[in-house]
């Protein structure tokens, strides 16, 4: 072939793959117009601002849930001496939480305070439970709750202010100790002065008052059940949902 016949040829490949670049760009064009198109629709109707706002406020969201997450871990962490122990807990926990009306930050607030005030991380399960069925699935009296009980386990005694609390709360350890006993509430008050109303005679109050035959025996399943007991439990399911969005993200990020 002649040098001119090179050209020509050359410029003939050349022209081609142009014209299948042009193609590929104008595919490429026309899927960026209809994702446009599409996005633009949303946003009219959503209005921009708003669904930028949606969509920030769902990040923030999943951050939030994620951060409070890591830090409950680390909390855990060091009141159990052991990643793994706190593993575990959150688990049993976040379990525990689909099950009854309580969210999952309900349940690891009173865990923390427990743990913090000297209590075994294998009886906390337990005690949340006692203290989910007296609570009757308020959240505020179970706060309460948790403190009161945390400070007589760790004063090792009842004392005046717990016992307060506890009332306050809707609940009277003295009055289940009294049946139990034969003695009057005046006489264990009496008791209670001298500091002879021990920790575990409190918590075997709870004990017996949640078991089979006592007055808050399963008293959570039968609040789950409610209509309120199910929409809290929708919503930590939610929370959940956002949780494991955020450490899937997070974990991808560790790894790069």
């Amino acid at each position: 072939l002649s040098l001119r016949d090179l050209m020509s040829k050359g410029l003939t490949d050349i022209n081609r793959k142009m014209d299948v670049m042009e193609n590929k760009l104008g595919n490429v064009q026309r899927t960026a117009n209809t994702a446009g198109k599409t996005l633009g629709s949303t946003f009219s109707m959503l209005g921009t601002g708003a669904a930028v706002a949606g969509l920030l406020a769902i990040g923030k969201g999943i951050w939030d849930i994620t951060a409070k997450a890591e830090m409950t871990q680390t909390s855990f962490a060091v009141l159990l001496g052991s990643q793994s122990k706190a593993t575990k807990l959150i688990g049993e926990i976040r379990k525990y939480a689909a099950e009854t009306p309580f969210e999952t930050g309900d349940l690891e607030a009173a865990s923390n305070t427990l743990l913090g005030f000297g209590i075994k991380g294998e009886k906390v399960m337990g005690t949340l439970k006692m203290l989910g069925d007296v609570s009757m699935g308020n959240a505020d009296k179970f706060q309460r709750l948790s403190l009161a009980f945390a400070q007589t386990h760790a004063a090792g005694k009842l004392m005046g202010q717990d016992l307060l609390q506890y009332i306050n709360a809707g609940f009277n350890p003295l009055k289940i100790i009294s049946e139990q006993t034969g003695k009057s509430i005046g006489y264990l008050r009496e008791k209670m002065s001298k500091g002879l109303i021990s920790a575990d005679m409190v918590a075997r109050a709870f004990e017996i008052t949640t078991s089979k035959g006592g007055a808050y025996f399963e008293m959570l399943e039968k609040q789950s059940q409610t209509l309120s007991g199910k929409f809290s439990t929708l919503v930590d399911n939610i929370k959940m949902t956002g949780l494991a969005i955020g450490e899937c993200n997070i974990g991808g990020l560790h790894t790069m």
